[in-house]
């Protein structure tokens, strides 16, 4: 269940909703702990920090890609069932200009006796 929660919220909150949190909550951390967080990254060896900063950066390339599939397939359905519609449209008119016997005709392969 939390599975299905977590895959809703990641695929319905668009990619600059995330930027935008990412942006306050590291702007409200340097804001009230920059004494602390400043001088430990300062300290933190080159490596690490190139680590860190990867980490980041495919954390956003994921969700990035998850929304741009779930929007893609979003559209999908959207499509599919515009055809959908479609088709049953072409079909009720195509019932509709035929008349009650030959409806029964076409359908008599489909009824079960």
């Amino acid at each position: 269940m939390t599975q299905l929660i977590a895959n809703y919220v990641l695929d319905h909150i668009p990619l600059w909703a995330y930027l935008v949190g990412g942006a306050l909550l590291v702007g409200a951390l340097l804001y009230f702990f920059s004494p602390v967080l400043i001088p430990i990254w300062n300290m933190l060896p080159k490596p690490i920090k190139v680590v860190l900063m990867g980490i980041v950066a495919v954390l956003g390339a994921y969700l990035g890609g998850r929304y741009k599939g779930s929007q893609d397939e979003r559209e999908a359905e959207r499509k599919r069932d515009a055809e959908a519609q479609n088709k049953r449209n072409e079909v009720d008119n195509e019932v509709d200009r035929k008349s009650a016997d030959e409806v029964s005709k076409d359908l008599d392969p489909w009824y079960r006796d």
